[in-house]
């Protein structure tokens, strides 16, 4: 720590004075400031007092109370000050949700920060004078500095998603140590511990039990059951109203669109399986039974592809129970993710993506398959943008998912619902990055029965293997049996080299 000195007014005429008074300032302020210590190592040093001329002479006394309050605030708020002059930003950020150290981009780093490169190629950074040099190599983080030029720090990210180990993953609560899941780093997930729409679609189903149970209390059962009946069953059954209203404005919507208008009979079917697939999905996998399915990153599973399932608008990663319980069944690798915040812009859900990516390409070695329904694609589309790699994804397959926009999304006012409006700027700039980049394969499920994503041909992607399969709604479309085996399909393809 540099040398700095601070002069305060003292009546004091003893020499000896000034080193009482500098202990007791000491160890005062180290008490004041939080986790910090000020030992031999680092001393605030402060001129000995002495006999100084208009300054009550004639007293013989010691340091005031209120003067040691006042030197050690003004101590405290220079440290504090020069902290944040001489620390440089870095992209090294610990999530204490999961106590991991992850990676994010800032606006600018400090000139002073030193950078060199380890024996696995990544970037760190050396430390400041402020910083403790004997516990520095326990806690380096990765920075990004405007001396740097994109490759190197493409390079540097690159490489320390392929080098995912003990060493880039701390403890929480103190740095030197790995984190006491290191033994089995290939079964640890990432799966978070909490779930914004769990807690959402949980307190909907409660309430809307709890009026249907005061309605039936309301209602006197024996003097009017059925009316006590119908009253719970609107209750319960209410979104029923909200998805046939939908289903008349699809076949409003498409009757300009080249696919097969579907027919009343079609949509009136297609409309009753969604009512119980609602129910299914959103009364109960998602908000009761997210986690009943852990990630499966085994240590067994190293040369076995891999798949990371994306969810869509206002979903999470309960919506694909049914297909992580047959998958770990029949022993695949995969990650399931939550895109959080729930309404945020689709650009934020990348990182989450990113960091599903890195897992299980550091689980298995082989580029994984990405299934992803209705807005999830565009939140791998996103990624794949900003990754401006497509050989890190085998094959894409999207279920339902609004690549050319949907036409009920100009109802909504949230950041990602606005996002798939069809030609906003948001998917026009997408539409103009992606002409300019290779793609990895994809393979695009859509149906003429969509009551979410309509006209059908907005489910299409152009130069995909797009797959009409009619009379599915939007949420059962991501449950039939055609669609599961496509994936096992592509799933079970010729594997390349290990990455």
């Amino acid at each position: 720590m540099a040398r700095r000195c601070v002069h305060l007014p003292r009546p004091v005429t003893q020499n000896n004075v000034g080193s009482r008074g500098q202990q007791s300032l000491e160890s005062k302020t180290g008490a004041l400031l939080p986790r910090r210590l000020v030992g031999q190592r680092d001393r605030i040093p402060i001129p000995h007092c002495r006999s100084q001329a208009g300054w009550n002479s004639c007293f013989d006394v010691g340091i005031t109370p209120l003067q040691n309050c006042v030197a050690s605030a003004v101590i405290a708020m220079q440290m504090r000050i020069q902290d944040h002059i001489e620390r440089p930003l870095v992209q090294g950020v610990f999530d204490e949700r999961q106590g991991l150290l992850r990676v994010r981009a800032v606006p600018a780093v400090d000139q002073r920060c030193l950078l060199r490169r380890d024996e696995k190629g990544v970037v760190r950074r050396e430390p400041t004078s402020l910083e403790n040099k004997n516990t520095w190599g326990q806690q380096s983080c990765f920075c990004h500095s405007p001396s740097l030029t994109e490759g190197t720090v493409r390079l540097a990210e690159s490489d320390a998603c392929k080098k995912i180990g003990d060493d880039q993953v701390l403890e929480r609560n103190g740095p030197g140590r790995t984190d006491q899941r290191s033994a089995s780093r290939n079964e640890a997930s990432l799966m978070p511990e909490r779930s914004a729409v769990a807690r959402l679609q949980q307190l909907t189903t409660l309430a809307l039990l709890a009026a249907a149970v005061v309605w039936l209390m309301m209602a006197q059962w024996s003097a009017s059951p059925l009316r006590a009946a119908a009253g719970s069953l609107v209750i319960m059954f209410g979104h029923g109203l909200f998805l046939a209203m939908e289903f008349v404005l699809l076949r409003w919507a498409s009757r300009a669109d080249p696919t097969a208008r579907a027919a009343w009979k079609q949509l009136l079917r297609a409309w009753w399986v969604e009512v119980w697939q609602d129910i299914r999905v959103f009364a109960w996998r998602q908000p009761f039974c997210w986690r009943d399915a852990p990630d499966h990153l085994g240590p067994d599973v190293r040369g076995q592809r891999g798949t990371v399932f994306i969810h869509g608008f206002v979903c999470n990663r309960g919506f694909w129970l049914p297909w992580l319980k047959r998958v770990r069944h029949d022993g695949h690798p995969f990650v399931a993710v939550n895109l959080e915040p729930i309404f945020g812009s689709i650009d934020e859900y990348s990182a989450i993506v990113e960091r599903a990516v890195c897992q299980i390409t550091q689980a298995t070695g082989l580029p994984p398959v990405l299934v992803c329904h209705s807005m999830g694609g565009l939140a791998a589309r996103a990624w794949l943008r900003q990754s401006g790699n497509s050989s890190r994804v085998h094959h894409v397959i999207t279920i339902g998912t609004p690549h050319q926009g949907t036409w009920l999304a100009r109802f909504s006012r949230v950041s990602n619902g606005r996002q798939m409006r069809p030609r906003n700027p948001w998917l026009l700039a997408l539409q103009a990055a992606e002409a300019k980049a290779s793609l990895p394969p994809f393979t695009c499920w859509y149906s003429n029965c969509d009551n979410v994503v309509f006209p059908p041909q907005c489910a299409t992607f152009p130069g995909a293997d797009n797959r009409l399969l009619p009379g599915a709604a939007h949420v059962d479309l991501a449950f039939r049996p055609e669609v599961f085996a496509g994936f096992l399909a592509i799933l079970d393809s010729p594997s390349t080299n290990l990455l």
